[in-house]
């Protein structure tokens, strides 16, 4: 048996992420910063809410799988899987199929660490650079953005299991 998972740098999958659930997530109708604080908030209490789309990849990637950065592209992936297979790929282009051009998302440092540090394991494993938080600004409403998913995120939680349990 052969596995194999596509990978994406954690601080571009949070980004993604928000910019996916816009329009159909409430929180996402917030700013950037104050949506991560919930959502780091909502996985502490559970880690599969959003469709573990939150979680950190090492959790579902199993062990000894390969890994593929989508950031490299698709050809090495492609490559493994004709080696594996015997079979030569067509002369086909696989690209990333949602991808389109976004407003560019500010963080502060305040973000940028809590996501290196959620995501410290993913950072580790799958090979990423973490930045710099000398390089961001610092967020003054930072403490009040986590006050308020601290009271935010059961309530989002609760309605993801009701959504669950149907």
């Amino acid at each position: 048996d052969y596995s194999f998972a596509v990978v994406r740098d954690p601080l571009e999958r949070m980004f993604s992420q928000y910019r996916f659930q816009s329009g159909v997530s409430k929180t996402s109708h917030l700013d950037f910063s104050t949506w991560l604080r919930i959502m780091m908030r909502c996985v502490t209490l559970d880690k599969r809410v959003y469709q573990n789309h939150i979680r950190p990849q090492s959790d579902l990637v199993p062990d000894g799988s390969d890994h593929f950065r989508l950031e490299d592209g698709f050809d090495n992936m492609i490559n493994r899987l004709d080696e594996i297979t015997g079979e030569s790929s067509p002369d086909t282009k696989v690209g990333h199929l949602l991808k389109r051009k976004h407003a560019k998302i500010e963080i502060s440092r305040q973000d940028l660490n809590m996501i290196q540090t959620y995501y410290d394991v993913d950072y580790q494993r799958f090979g990423y650079a973490k930045r710099k938080p000398e390089n961001f600004p610092d967020d003054p409403l930072a403490g009040a953005r986590t006050a308020m998913a601290y009271f935010l995120a059961p309530l989002i939680v609760y309605r993801q299991r009701r959504h669950w349990l149907g």
